[in-house]
């Protein structure tokens, strides 16, 4: 009996044992190759949820309540040398025109032709309607609007005291005001715009940002800017702070720097209640350790 003939019959006698291996091999490789797959699906599909919420967007300074003159993007724009948009965002509210439909916690982004450049698919406005609003495709679906459907839309109005200071007004301080649907975004237009990683599409409508800002009182002001992703640029997060320093003013953080007639010192002062800490611990490292300082809380209602 030579050695095939024994590999051979060894085969046969126990087929059934090696039926069981190839079958748990072949059921191990498809399970692996499945996992492979999802993997590879999962991570496709995150990272297309990922470029619809930011596009083109490679840096982001978002100020919160804190509203800055929209012209520190040019300034930015300049030393960066790449297009720095500016952004007005707020939170709000949306309520379709026969009040039967809601949508809470509505991101109102008041933006201008430059902010669809950051998108894959640009999306064509008209600045020049003022009472024409932009809703994205989740919040159009939630609301079952279409083009050319009234809205009625609330915002929240920065406040100079935070809310939650103990000080601050329980008056409502929100402003509101009737608009015409113009246009559906859908996600590959940006319309799923958003800065906090949240595979739950947000509910986003946009608006001019002249009328925004006209809307809260605030003309000429932003709370958010976005640099582009050019790969020609090389910018990076050190390059965006320090072209901040160079151009950032105080008047970009509602502080205002004069002179006490008299040449009897320098104040400080700001149209925000009150002075930041941080601001405090600068405007103290800059100046004189002998100079007094007097603070006034309240000198106008």
């Amino acid at each position: 009996m030579n050695l095939r003939t024994l590999a051979l019959r060894g085969l046969t006698y126990h087929w059934r044992n090696h039926l069981g291996v190839i079958l748990g091999v072949i059921l191990g490789s498809a399970i692996l190759c499945g996992a492979l797959v999802v993997g590879d699906s999962v991570r496709y599909t995150l990272k297309s949820i990922a470029f619809s919420r930011i596009g083109e967007t490679d840096l982001a300074l978002p100020a919160g309540d804190r509203l800055f003159p929209v012209d520190l993007s040019d300034r930015l724009s300049q030393q960066l040398d790449t297009e720095v948009v500016p952004t007005l965002m707020l939170l709000g509210s949306v309520r379709r025109g026969d009040d039967e439909k809601f949508a809470n916690r509505v991101k109102v982004l008041g933006v201008n032709q430059d902010f669809w450049k950051l998108s894959n698919q640009p999306f064509e406005i008209d600045p020049n309607l003022k009472d024409t609003i932009y809703l994205n495709t989740h919040l159009a679906d939630h609301l079952s609007v279409k083009v050319g459907d009234e809205i009625f839309m609330r915002v929240e109005n920065p406040s100079l005291l935070q809310r939650e200071a103990p000080l601050s007004s329980d008056e409502d301080t929100s402003v509101a005001t009737r608009l015409t649907v113009d246009g559906i975004v859908s996600d590959d237009q940006l319309g799923r715009f958003d800065l906090q990683a949240n595979q739950v599409a947000p509910f986003n409508a946009f608006v001019p940002i002249e009328s925004l800002q006209t809307l809260i009182e605030r003309e000429g002001k932003a709370n958010l800017l976005l640099a582009p992703y050019r790969p020609e640029s090389k910018l990076t997060e050190a390059a965006a702070n320090q072209a901040l320093e160079k151009v950032f003013a105080p008047t970009d953080a509602d502080l205002l720097v004069q002179e006490i007639p008299g040449g009897k010192g320098i104040e400080l002062s700001t149209e925000r209640v009150f002075l930041e800490a941080p601001v405090v611990k600068a405007a103290l490292k800059a100046g004189d350790s002998h100079t007094g300082i007097l603070t006034y809380f309240v000198n106008e209602f």
